[in-house]
Parts: structure tokens; C-alpha cells; sequence
């Protein structure tokens, strides 16, 4: 009997004719026919069915040897929780060379004033123009791509500006006093409105060391309260603005420090028995403004202030009482 193939191949094809060719010779020559075995079905494969079938089983990878998202390895950046890098590639090399525009400034103008190159007109204006020339420099279109550079080079266009006027009035005798100390609140004014504009510490830490240091470089020894102190106010309020809306403590508790090393200089070197009303209004005024700012910037916000604000309010509403122990002991 023929042998039934369910499917055929070239395999089967084959061993069907062989079988045939074995009956045949053995019909002839009298001999018993080989056993016929059973067909074997082939079942007909896929060629996806025969990838899979002769393709080498891949080793699966145990379950706690798979990577997850949770024990993926965290960034350096990410556990500091400070971009060290950017501090120290960009920023911290466009501080310093702020810095150095700012003292080379400084040097060319007492240079020149030593070395007599230049009259002194011709030295103010020379300041003047590269101090402003920075600050417009660094409100072009072409700035916006570095805003960094562009941060420090307004730094040192403000330090600038106070170093030639200071110099204006003080050493080339210039401009009055009233004038430069005009100017001066121009230049502190400027740098606060540039530190919020351009979200930059850097220009208003200069704004404040610069504001701060006005009285100081314009003194003439004379008691001055009002002036002085209404001037101290207007800074204050300036400055504390800016910490409260970009959330800068520091400069809080900075201004509050500079403040009270004028009151207490004021009260060593001029407290008499006349001025004591002064001196109580002096220390009762800026605690209140303190607190108010503080009370107003938590309304605005709709959440608590930080710590740090909230500490140097307090610590600002207990000088009066170290200024009325003060005054009790002498």
C-alpha cells in the first residue's frame, strides 16, 4: 500500500520513492517487503512558528535583577540639591571678573589722578561713560543670551558709577554734596530695580553695599538725623521690597545689620539729653516698618514667610529695648 503524507516536504517526497524502489526489488527476487512504518504527520510551519522554534531561548533576567525607577542611581546634582558646577564654571568666574572691571576702574581713576593724564572733568566723565555704557550694554537683545555676563557687568557698571561720583565730590571736588548724594540714591535705586528685573543677587548685594556706604563716604562729621535716618528708611524699604518679593532673606538680614551699626554709631557719638526724643523715634520707627513689611508680604502671598524673615523681625523689635537699657545705665 502506498504511504499516506499528510503534508509533503522534499524530506518525504524522497523516502516515499526509496520505499517503492525496496518493494519493487523485493517482489522480483521473491523476498518478504520491508515493514512499512507509519506515516508521520509533518504539520506545515510559519515562518514566524520557524524562527521562534529554532532561535536560541533567551535567559530570563530574575525579578530582583531587573532595574527599577526606584533604585535607579540619583544624580550628584540631585542629592547636593545645588548645581556646584554652574556656581563654579559660570557664575563664579563672571563674579570675579565684575570684580576686576570694577577695581580696574577704581586704579585708572587714581591713577590717572596721580600721574596728573587727565583733568579731572575729563576723569569724571570717562567713569561716568563706561559705568553707564555697561548698564546699556547689558539691556541689548544680544545680552539676553548671557545673562550671567550680562549680570556681573552691570555689577561692576554700579560700582563703577559710585566709585567716580564719590571720587567727583570728594577728591576732585566737582559736584556738591547734595548733588552727589542725589545721585548715589539714582545709582542704589537702579540696582534694586535691575536685581528684580534681572533675578540677580549679585547686582543687589552691590545695591546694598553701595547704599549703605553713601553715608559714610560723603560724611562731614555733622549731625545730620533727619537725613540721615530718612535715607536709611527710604533703603530699607527699598531693600526689604526686594527680599520679600524674591524670596532673599539675606538682604533682610543684612539691612537690618548696616542699620543698626548706624543707630548705635549715631547714639555713641551724638546722644545728648536734647536728642533723646530722636533717638527713641530712630529706634521705634524701623522695628515697626520691619513688622509691617513682614505682616503685608505674609497677606500678599497667601502663606507664612520664612523663618529667616520672621527672626529678623524679631530680632529688629528688640533693640528698643537694648537702646532703653542703654540709655538707663548712662
Amino acid at each position: 500500500p502506498e504511504p499516506a503524507i499528510a503534508a509533503f516536504s522534499p524530506e518525504a517526497t524522497a523516502s516515499a520513492v526509496e520505499l517503492e524502489r525496496q518493494e519493487e526489488v523485493a517482489s522480483e527476487e521473491g523476498m518478504p517487503a520491508p515493514a512499512v512504518e507509519e506515516p508521520v504527520e509533518v504539520e506545515a510551519l510559519t515562518p514566524q512558528a520557524a524562527f521562534e522554534a529554532t532561535a536560541t531561548p533567551r535567559a530570563e533576567i530574575p525579578e530582583e535583577e531587573k532595574p527599577s525607577e526606584a533604585g535607579a542611581p540619583t544624580p550628584p546634582s540631585a542629592i547636593l540639591g545645588f548645581d556646584w558646577e554652574r556656581l563654579v564654571g559660570v557664575k563664579l568666574f563672571s563674579w570675579i571678573a565684575a570684580i576686576a572691571f570694577a577695581l580696574a576702574g577704581v586704579f585708572f581713576v587714581k591713577y590717572g589722578v596721580d600721574h596728573g593724564w587727565v583733568t579731572a572733568p575729563v576723569r569724571m566723565a570717562i567713569g561716568l561713560a563706561v559705568g553707564v555704557g555697561f548698564l546699556v550694554v547689558c539691556e541689548l537683545k544680544v545680552a539676553i543670551g548671557y545673562r550671567t555676563t550680562a549680570n556681573a557687568l552691570d555689577g561692576a557698571g554700579i560700582a563703577i558709577l559710585y566709585a567716580t561720583l564719590f571720587a567727583a565730590h570728594d577728591t576732585w571736588h566737582l559736584i556738591p554734596q547734595t548733588v552727589t548724594f542725589v545721585l548715589m540714591v539714582v545709582v542704589t535705586a537702579i540696582a534694586v530695580v535691575l536685581s528684580i528685573r534681572r533675578d540677580s543677587v549679585f547686582i543687589a548685594l552691590l545695591g546694598l553695599l553701595g547704599g549703605f556706604s553713601t553715608p559714610a563716604l560723603l560724611s562731614t562729621g555733622d549731625d545730620r538725623p533727619f537725613s540721615l535716618f530718612g535715607y536709611l528708611l527710604l533703603l530699607n524699604a527699598g531693600l526689604g521690597w526686594v527680599a520679600y518679593k524674591k524670596r532673599w532673606p539675606f538682604l533682610s538680614v543684612l539691612t537690618l545689620v548696616f542699620t543698626t551699626i548706624y543707630q548705635w554709631y549715631w547714639v555713641v557719638r551724638f546722644l545728648d539729653s536734647a536728642r533723646v526724643g530722636i533717638a527713641v523715634a530712630v529706634f521705634l520707627v524701623f522695628p515697626i516698618v520691619a513688622v509691617m513689611a513682614l505682616w503685608l508680604a505674609g497677606r500678599r502671598d497667601g502663606e507664612p514667610s520664612g523663618e529667616l524673615f520672621e527672626r529678623t523681625a524679631q530680632l529688629s523689635a528688640v533693640l528698643p529695648l537694648g537702646f532703653a537699657i542703654y540709655g538707663a545705665a548712662v
